[in-house]
Formats: structure tokens, sequence, C-alpha cells
């Protein structure tokens, strides 16, 4: 019989388990942690006492793990894991589609997941959602992960997700957002929430993820500042980027009451936006409108880069407002229109001519 003892231990927790006159000690972070690895290790001991007595190679069977149980285990993992909070709610958006897929194929458990399975609901990413290869490749890795951890926990015999090779990746198509196209999408969202994020994001150069995770007390009204923090390269990074009047007349009407720890932006329940559900609700309005795919929230901020850069602000300017740390980064960001080119041109000549 296994015994198991936990105790705490500067700031961690230790599970010792003692079995047939020798200890073993597992430690973790949280008892939450610890506890469904402590049960995996029980299990294999008490299978091997089991094959030893009867004197038979028996197979360990996986445990029945359901696929909501682990993946409500994983998120638990994740929080726990990260230096910071960004991106985790992209994770959940993701790993609410696998289940969703997986439950309308009737499979409730982990063992039940296989290659061909996988296979599909990559090919639905890719063919019916219309997601970048790269972000496919980017979305299946976490499944692998998640697997692999499955597999050594004891839930399942082997990961399926072994065998699936990437995707080939090509350099993507960039798409712009146009002034038109956009002010037609806001025009015909009904949500409030939705149309304040989009004029914001048409004003000040951010990322929708950078707005999300924004407070009321990142906000400074006397200097006409928000700091913004990305977490890109896995580094947590805050600038401060400045606003138009029309900006502070907006972040004042929404801020206006609120506790400062409360974000900036929230949904019809309070609760804090989710850039993935506005991305869902531009696909729609999009399609409603008959403009073309690939003009999602983030096009909106190549947009207003490009427009800025018509403009000859300089880069260092530029890369000081987008929050790049090198040049050859905005630089990628920057297409410039065959109309701002061609003014370029002109400009250059007329004053040659004049110098002639």
């Amino acid at each position: 019989m296994v015994k198991v003892k936990y105790y705490e231990n500067n700031g961690s927790v230790t599970a010792s388990l003692s079995y047939k006159g020798t200890r073993e000690r597992i430690t973790r972070r949280t008892k939450a942690e610890l506890i469904p690895i402590v049960k995996s290790r029980v299990n294999q001991l008490q299978i091997s006492e089991a094959q030893l007595v009867l004197g038979v190679e028996k197979k360990e069977e996986s445990q029945k793990i359901k696929i909501s149980d682990a993946i409500r285990h994983h998120y638990e993992q994740r929080e726990m894991s990260v230096s910071h909070k960004k991106g985790l709610s992209s994770d959940r958006h993701f790993f609410k589609k696998f289940y969703e897929f997986m439950f309308s194929r009737r499979k409730d458990f982990l063992h039940e997941i296989t290659l061909s399975d996988l296979l599909d609901f990559r090919s639905r990413l890719r063919n019916e959602e219309g997601q970048a290869a790269s972000s496919v490749n980017r979305f299946m890795a976490s499944i692998n992960g998640f697997l692999n951890r499955a597999e050594l926990l004891g839930w399942i015999e082997n990961s399926p997700a072994k065998k699936l090779k990437k995707l080939p990746e090509s350099q993507p198509v960039v798409k712009i957002m146009e002034s038109k196209e956009l002010q037609l999408i806001i025009d015909d969202i009904k949500i409030q929430w939705a149309k304040d994020f989009l004029e914001f994001m048409d004003s000040v150069i951010c990322r929708p993820r950078e707005l999300a995770d924004a407070n009321i007390r990142d906000v400074d009204f006397d200097k006409s500042i928000i700091i913004l923090s990305s977490a890109k390269g896995g580094t947590l990074r805050s600038r401060r980027v400045p606003f138009t009047e029309n900006i502070k007349t907006m972040l004042k009407r929404l801020c206006s009451g609120r506790d400062l720890n409360d974000p900036v932006f929230v949904n019809l329940k309070g609760n804090r936006i989710d850039p993935n559900w506005l991305a869902e609700i531009v696909r729609e309005s999009r399609k409603r409108l008959g403009i073309e795919d690939g003009k999602s929230p983030y096009s909106i901020r190549r947009k207003i880069i490009t427009e800025y850069a018509d403009q000859d602000i300089g880069l260092a300017k530029m890369q000081r407002l987008i929050g790049h740390r090198r040049p050859e980064t905005t630089m990628r960001y920057v297409h410039l229109q065959d109309e701002s080119l061609r003014n370029t041109v002109n400009t250059f000549e007329s004053n040659r001519k004049k110098n002639d």
C-alpha cells in the first residue's frame, strides 16, 4: 500500500510517497498541481505491485479522463506557469474550439482522440476558417503540448499529436483595412463597446491585445497619454502613447465613475474584452458587407502605420509610437501606396527644377 503525506515548504508543496520501505518525493508549486501527478504515480506503483504478485506482464491501461477535465487542468497549469497573464484568453478561445470539435464527434475522453481527429481539426482551421498556416501550426503545437502532458500524467498511452507534421508556411499576403471599409464595419456593428474599440484603434497605434489589457489607471488625462503593455517576445514591455481630444472624450465617458483597476474597455457584462471575440464580430460584419477576408482588427494597426508613413514623420518617431525594438520590424509594417510614392517623386522633381 502506498502512503502519501503532503507538506508545505518555502512556497511549494511536497508529497512524500512511502512504498515498501522506499520513499519518493514530488514537489510542485501548489497542491492543485501536485495532486493529479501523485494520483498517477500511486496508480503506477499499485499496477506494478499487482503485476509482480500475479507474475504476468500486464500492459498498463490509461485512465479514462474527460477532455473537458483535462482542458480545465491545462488552464490551471498555464496560469501557474506563466510569469504574466498575457495570451491566456487566446489559449482558452482556441481550446474551446478544440473541445467543441471533439464534442461534435461524440468524443468525451482523451483516449478517444486519434490522429485522424487532429488532422480534420487542423483542416477545419486552415480551410473552413481561413487561418494562416503559421497560426494553425501554433495552435497545433499547443495541442501537442497538451497531449504530451496527458501522456506524462498517465492519462493516455501515446499522444497522437506526435505524428502530426507542420504545415508548410509561406510568406503571408499582408492585407490592410481601408478607411472606407473600416467605417462601413463600424456603422454595421450594433455593439457599442466594439465600435469604441475599433475607433480607438483607428486613432492610436496599438495592438488589440494591448488595448484590451489596459486598465483605467493606465490613462493620464492631463497629459493625454495611455500606457500600453505588450508581451511580444516573452518579455512584458510598456510604452506611453499619446491620444487625440476625440479619444480623450471617449475615454472619459468609458472611465467615468469606475475603479482605477477596472479595464478601460468592458463588454456588456462588465468583463474585460477578449480580442478574439472582437475579431469574430468583425468577421461576421465583413461577411455581411462583402469585404474580402483577412481584414481583421489587427489590420487596422497596419492601416494607421501606413498612414503615418505617408506623412513622412520619420522612422524614429514611428518606431517609438508602434513599440518596436528594431527599425527593421517597423519597416515590415510600412506599406506605401502608389499615390504616396508618386507624390514623393513629383515633389522631388519639382524641387530639383527650382534649384536648376
